[in-house]
Order: C-alpha cells, then structure tokens, then sequence
C-alpha cells in the first residue's frame, strides 16, 4: 500500500519573504468613455492546515480534508505508511473507538486540545477562483468590498505553482457613447478568455439607482443617466461572459447599490429572472440610504466562512455575529436557484423595527421624541385577531377609561424559537407615548408565514437587547405579497 502524499510547508502563521502584497497593474489615463480593467492575481500563499490553520507536512483525508502532522496529528514521519483518515471521518465511520489516523500504528494518537478547538474542520476550496467586479466609472472603488474580499482571502491560494489560483478582475464601465459601449464588448471577449482558467466565481456590481423607477446607472455624473437592470446586463454579461460563469454550479452575485432598485417590483422581478439561472446565490442590500461600509464585516465572514470553508449551515450565525449591520440596512434580499420565490431577511428590534417594521423616533399623535415603550400582547397564537377587552390593548384602554396611569409594564423576554410553526414572530407590539394627556397605542402586526433566521440571545427587555436585533425571513412572491405556507428556512446546500 503506498504511502500518503506529503507536502512539506513552512507556513508559521507570518507571511513569507517570497509572499507578494497586492499589486495592481497600471491603469491607462482615464479618458472620456474608457472603460478601465484591473486584474490582480494572487501568487506564493500558503497552504493551511484544517484543524490549525498553519502550514508544516501536511497529510490530505480521501474528504478533501488536509491536516498537518507537526501540530494537530502529532504521527512522526518515520510513522506514516497507508491512508490517512481524519477525525471527522475516522467519528462518522468507526464511532467512539481509539483514534488511528493511519493502519500502520499500533498505539492511537492523542490529538492536542489547543489544536481541537481552534478550528471547525473547515473543508477548504480546492478549486481557482476569481473575483470579477462590474464598478460603475465614479463609484468609490474603496467603498465596494470586493477588494477588501480579494485582500481577505488572497493567502488561500497558493498561486501559478499549484493550480490553484485566486484572480481579481474589475471592470469599470461608461456606457455614455456607441463607442465606449463598443471598447466594453471587445474588452469582455478578452476578459473571457481569461476566465477559461477558473472554476470559481464571485462577481460584485457596484453602481447607483434611480428612486423612482429603480433603474440602474449606466452612466457617471455629471450626466447620470439609468437603463433598466435587463439592458444593463446585456451589456455586462455577454454570451461569453455568462458561459464561463454558468460552469460554476455555486456562483455567486452580489449586488452593491441603494435600496431603490429591489424597493420597486418591475426592476426587482428583472433582477431574480436574470440572476436565479445563471447564479446559485443572489445577495443584495436594500435600503433607500444605503451605505456599503456598514455591510464589509459580514461580507467578509461570508466569503470565508461559506464559501470558502464550505460552512452555508453557519449562515444564521454569522448574521447573528453582525447584528448592528440592521442599523444600516433595512433587509436583505437572497435570490437561491433552488428556491422558487426570493427571500428577504428584516432586521427586527423590538424598539426601534419590531417585526421589520420602521417605527419614527417621534410619537406620531404628539410628536414627543424618544417617548415609546414596547409591550408584547398576551395571546401568541398565529394568526389571532385581539379584540378582546381582557387582552393586553384591551386592558390598557380599560385603564385609560378608569382614569388610571395606564403606562405599560416591563415587557417580558421574548426570544424567537426555532422549528415549524414555532419560527414565526407571533406576538404583536404596541406602543404607547408617557406624555401627560397622550396615551397612544401604535400596533404592529407580524409578518405572515415569517420565520426566524437567526436568534436573538438576549432578552429584548434588557438595554442590549433593546440596541442589538435579529433577522427574520419571509418569502415574497413576483406581486410583492408573502407566499403562504412557506415559513421555512432556505436550503443552503452548496452544489459540487
């Protein structure tokens, strides 16, 4: 039986003399209706372990998983003859026996605490990638995250020598003139040419929108101009373009502009019937005032965590791990081939957007400022109409009636539960203004057949958990409406 094959690293956590930084190739003057590309390619990063993320002699599990034998397998060299089996294979197949990574040994191997509990056995990419960026001329390329992506995962990658390539290619377009849009057409052809040596792709669209109809810019300042998302992708997604991006099953869109455009249905139908059958995963932020920099954390746990280390199953958490990103964006928008409807992620907080709903910071009947309070009504049951005088609202206008004080109580803990039914945000909130000789009462209904994407893991009564949030998930049909029967989270599995 032949031995493994080990590949010898000298990865201690710092980067190498020979690593190279990222480098640009230089662009051309800018001139009126050019349309500039860069393409960066990442060259001489390590090669991680799975378990420590650290280079040495590394051993590759029939799962794809690469483990090294300085820190995580402690196995001396002399030692290994015959397949290497990893942990998470070696549990799934032989249960709770002693662990022997190879046939060869007599005697188990421990493996070090340090080293079992710094990693989740990240299966990483195998494949090249590359990144392909579609800026709008004018539009802060610092501003678009695509850079800070390529930056973030660049060590990933060994480089030419292996195979394994990472590329970083944008695209900044002008389509003010036949002649720029012509200059586009031939630049693309090349850029084809190159994207022929990737399997992986990534693709961002950095652009503006219009507020009223929500067409998409396809022309600078200082005379803007806007096309409908279809025309602007015929331009930007030839056929040679989008038959290298079809090889990759789990290719991704990201799109990086204000909220208009996925606010208005015409444009938002445009943008789901174009994307879900050339990418498996469609993301967009959508608010009117948007800002990308409030998005470029999670963007980046994103990129790594499920995508590069294959961890879709982690999603929830890492929206859970970012839940200021609710103060800058208002929902989410995802686009899944393997799902019929698109789903939008509200963010939630039971003062300030309970339900997903925007509440003023004014009270809207006196005007006062910051004078709301939050109470959940009694009765959770799904789909329940509280008309009844001893329900919560009832109670309190029976208060007011009686001349008593009528201000609300401390609200109690509510935390979304996961499974079936249980998913939805079944409690209705009202509020009510402290002001002497105004006792409003604001109710907001739940989202029908809404879901909780991820938890919130402290109670709403407490002052974090009042200025943190969560995200809640509901699918909406081409009308805009919520498609009944489908309070369900999305399938995440990443196709191979």
């Amino acid at each position: 039986m032949s031995g493994p094959s080990i590949q010898s690293n000298s990865g201690s956590g710092t980067p190498s003399a020979e690593m190279s930084s990222l480098q640009l190739e230089p662009m051309a003057p800018l001139e009126e209706d050019e349309n500039i590309i860069s393409v960066t390619t990442g060259q001489n990063a390590s090669m991680f372990c799975s378990m420590c993320l650290n280079g040495g002699n590394l051993v590759t599990c029939s799962c794809g998983l690469t483990l090294c034998l300085d820190t995580c397998i402690p196995v001396p060299l002399d030692k290994v003859k015959g397949i290497f089996t990893c942990p998470v294979c070696w549990k799934q197949n032989r249960g709770f026996a002693p662990y022997r990574p190879f046939p060869s040994l007599q005697d188990p191997v421990m493996i070090p605490a340090s080293a079992s509990t710094r990693a989740r056995f990240p299966m990483l990419t195998n494949e090249s990638l590359c990144i392909l960026v579609f800026r709008l001329r004018g539009f802060d390329p610092q501003i678009c995250p695509a850079r800070l992506v390529y930056s973030h995962i660049k060590s990933y990658f060994p480089g030419e020598n292996t195979g394994l390539k990472l590329a970083f290619i944008e695209v900044e377009y002008n389509l003010r003139s036949s002649s720029s849009q012509t200059g586009l057409r031939k630049k693309l052809a090349k850029i084809a040419e190159t994207l022929s040596e990737y399997k992986q792709f990534i693709v961002f669209i950095s652009t503006h929108s219009t507020p009223d109809d929500g067409c998409l810019w396809s022309e600078p300042n200082p005379s803007p101009h806007s096309v409908t998302p279809s025309v602007l992708f015929s331009y930007l997604f030839p056929p040679c373009i989008t038959a290298e991006i079809a090889r990759d099953p789990a290719a991704m869109l990201f799109f990086i502009t204000c909220g208009a455009t996925f606010n208005i249905l015409e444009t938002r139908n445009e943008i789901v019937s174009f994307c879900k059958p050339l990418f498996w995963f469609t993301l967009a932020f959508v608010r009117d005032e948007f800002h990308p920099t409030t998005t470029h954390t999670f963007l980046l746990d994103f990129v790594r965590e499920c995508y590069l280390h294959r961890k879709f199953a982690i999603f929830d958490s890492i929206l859970l791990s970012h839940p200021n990103m609710g103060t800058g964006v208002d929902r989410i928008l995802l686009a899944l081939k393997n799902e019929e409807h698109p789903l939008f992620l509200y963010w939630s907080n039971p003062r300030h957007r309970p339900h997903g709903h925007p509440v003023s910071l004014s009270c809207r009947k006196c005007f006062a400022i910051s004078s709301l309070n939050m109470k959940p009504l009694d009765d959770t049951r799904v789909g329940e109409k509280h008309t009844r005088e001893d329900s919560a609202v009832g109670k309190s206008k029976k208060r007011i009636r009686e001349g008593q004080d009528g201000s609300p109580q401390p609200s109690p803990s509510f935390t979304p539960r996961r499974g079936g039914d249980r998913d939805r945000l079944q409690q209705n909130i009202c509020h009510y203004c402290h002001n002497p000789g105004c006792r409003a009462i604001f109710t907001y209904e739940p989202r029908p057949y809404a879901f909780a994407m991820s938890p919130s893991l402290l109670s709403e009564s407490s002052p974090v958990g009042k200025a943190l949030g969560y995200w809640i998930g509901q699918y909406e049909d081409e009308n805009g409406c919520p498609v009944p029967g489908s309070n369900k989270k999305p399938s995440l599995q990443m196709p191979v």
